[in-house]
């Protein structure tokens, strides 16, 4: 994380933010079709553009593994529709919060951006990561389209591994655990690389989150370790 300027916010909403005449994204990754839409909050006009990989599936031979980064692509990514939830269980009594799928392929995440005038202008970047004592949410539980059209900013969401398949871990070199720290510090680089493509400005993003993503904040400023 050392290589960017991050601003840490504990707080309870995402943003988004992104430029462009259509719904097609040249990113350092590869072409993203989004799709425009309304927030029905503020009632302005803004970019979606979900269930971007940013890693290559946890899965098989990297399960319980540092993710790698998401090949690139050379085909346009349709980018309309969210990605599955990362594996989780939800208590009866918040039956609310489950997402609608799930899939050990779940490293994705959302960029929302309002629309604007100004082409030439870079917007400030916010990445949210959700709360959920690290054993359940998902990126698209809370709506980034709102604080995007209010605050004139680009909103990130973004899953993460939780309980067993981001955290386990035993007293082996193998296991070293911390699974879900390491999906966002990639997912945080991703944005890095590839955000200036929808009109957001890498040197200003602020990472902010709830509860766990709070704490995990934290560490994301803090953490030093290979």
């Amino acid at each position: 994380m050392n290589a960017f300027k991050f601003a840490v916010v504990m707080t309870l909403v995402g943003v988004n933010f992104v430029t462009g005449d259509g719904t097609v994204v040249n990113s350092a990754s590869g072409p993203i079709k989004g799709l425009k839409t309304q927030n029905k909050q503020t009632g302005k006009d803004l970019y979606e553009f979900r269930g971007i990989p940013f890693g290559n599936p946890p899965i098989g031979p990297l399960r319980f593994k540092k993710p790698e980064p998401v090949d690139k692509w050379t085909d346009t990514l349709d980018a309309t529709e969210f990605g599955a939830a990362c594996p989780q269980s939800v208590p009866d009594m918040m039956l609310d919060f489950k997402p609608p799928k799930m899939s050990e392929d779940c490293l994705f995440l959302n960029v929302y951006v309002p629309t604007h005038d100004n082409k030439n202008r870079k917007l400030p970047v916010m990445v949210w990561i959700y709360g959920g004592g690290l054993v359940m949410g998902f990126s698209n539980q809370y709506d980034g389209g709102w604080i995007a059209t209010q605050g004139d900013v680009i909103v990130v969401t973004l899953n993460y591994r939780l309980d067993i398949f981001g955290f386990f871990t035993v007293d082996h070199p193998a296991s070293k655990g911390n699974y879900g720290l390491w999906d966002q510090k990639l997912a945080l680089q991703w944005v890095h690389d590839n955000i200036a493509s929808f009109g957001g400005d890498p040197e200003s993003v602020t990472i902010f989150g709830e509860s766990a993503g709070g704490m995990e904040c934290i560490f994301s400023i803090i953490d030093t370790a290979e």
